[in-house]
């Protein structure tokens, strides 16, 4: 293979974005635009107990529906793969305050494609744990989950 070739091939390997920086440490400073500034036009987003959310335009409603549910978060990747010229899986801890109160903590696992212009085209996220409750306030009451568009 040329030098060319090689170089041509590393360059592609590189995404034109970094997720940490440019996607969960926009959400994380609560800069929805930012974060949704790397969405393709018609990106799907698979977010667990939801439907397939199409779109950025969606999507991006879908992102400040969920960071309106904390007062604080944080996303710090543990590891990261390019799979493919244009498939990344990233490992993060998640860790934040709800806005009701209470402590959340969590482990996800980001997978990624990109578009041929280096845009999010497809997200899909997997959590240790699914339950994005609040503690509840009192013994006996349970808060709801709403998380619907």
């Amino acid at each position: 293979m040329t030098a060319i070739a090689q170089s041509t091939m590393l360059r592609a390997r590189q995404p034109m974005f970094d997720m940490q920086t440019d996607f969960f440490d926009r959400l994380s400073d609560n800069d929805i635009p930012g974060a949704a500034s790397i969405l393709a036009d018609n990106c799907l987003f698979l977010f667990p107990g939801l439907k397939p959310v199409h779109g950025a335009a969606l999507t991006t409603r879908m992102l400040r529906i969920i960071r309106r549910r904390f007062a604080d978060i944080r996303w710090t990747r543990t590891f990261s793969v390019n799979a493919e010229p244009d498939w990344m899986i990233s490992a993060w801890t998640v860790k934040g305050t709800f806005a009701a109160g209470g402590e959340y903590n969590n482990e996800v696992v980001s997978v990624v494609r990109l578009d041929v212009n280096g845009k999010v085209a497809y997200l899909s996220d997997y959590f240790k744990s699914t339950d994005f409750s609040p503690p509840p306030a009192h013994h006996g009451a349970q808060a709801s989950v709403a998380l619907a568009l």
